[in-house]
This record gives structure tokens, sequence and C-alpha cells, in this order.
């Protein structure tokens, strides 16, 4: 799930997230689980519910957008590394500021150490070269 804050990022809004975040990022997954051999629809079974999203949840000022991957061990093995990555900040059209926490169920741990400016600011602390401070930005290349 990825947690953005409001802060600092413009045009940050529910309908932004359905809109531009949900997809972005979900097709940057898709390609990332097809490259694996895997079927999207069925790692991301309730991808539909939210333009790419299995949910949208705005909360304390913060937006919380989350994809349910239906992964083994052996198949979240071979995403991991690429799901991990600046990659998938730039290509999933990720916010500066935000957080990306990887938890396995059911036991709801986590899986990698969360993407965030603590531990990544070189993607997503604000000024870096991989996310973005404006939700309607073009990609960036």
């Amino acid at each position: 799930w990825v947690e953005a804050p409001y802060n600092g990022i413009a045009n940050l809004n529910e309908d932004s997230t359905y809109r531009v975040l949900c997809p972005s990022l979900h097709d940057t997954l898709s390609k990332l689980i097809r490259d694996a051999g895997l079927d999207p629809a069925a790692v991301m079974p309730l991808s539909n519910a939210f333009n790419g999203c299995a949910t949208i949840t705005p909360r304390d000022g913060r937006i919380y957008y989350k994809f349910l991957l239906h992964l083994t061990v052996l198949q979240w093995g071979q995403i991991a590394g690429p799901v991990h990555s600046e990659m998938t900040v730039r290509s999933g059209h990720v916010t500066c500021g935000a957080s990306i926490h990887f938890e396995t169920v059911p036991d709801e741990r986590e899986a990698l150490v969360p993407i965030d400016p603590n531990t990544r600011a070189a993607w997503i602390a604000f000024g870096a070269p991989a996310c973005y401070t404006d939700v309607y930005a073009p990609l960036k290349l």
C-alpha cells in the first residue's frame, strides 16, 4: 500500500488518485508481474475496484491506496527486486514524501523495507528525481 501525504503535492486528492496514481502504479505492477511470467488479472483480482487499486482511503492529511497481490513465496521472490526499485517509483508515478509498504498476509508483516524518504531518500524524498510533486505532471524519463 502507498501512503501519500497531501502536504507539498499539487493536485493530490481522491479523484486524481483514482484517475492517475492508481492506474499508473497498476500498469507498472502489471508489467513486472507479466515479466515474471504471471497473469496480472490472477495476481491482482481486486484491481478493478478503483481503477487499478483495491482501495482508496483519505485520512489524517494523507491518502492511502492499496494493491493486493496474490502470490506464493516463490512468485513474490520473482518480483520483489523489481517492485522495490527506483523504476517502480518513477513509472508508478509515486509522489514525493510517500511511503510504499509491502506486507504479507495473513500475518501482515513487512516483506521488504518500506520505500520512504528515510530508507530511499534518493528515490522519494522531496527533490529526488524519481518522485512527483504534482499528480498531473507528465511521466519522467
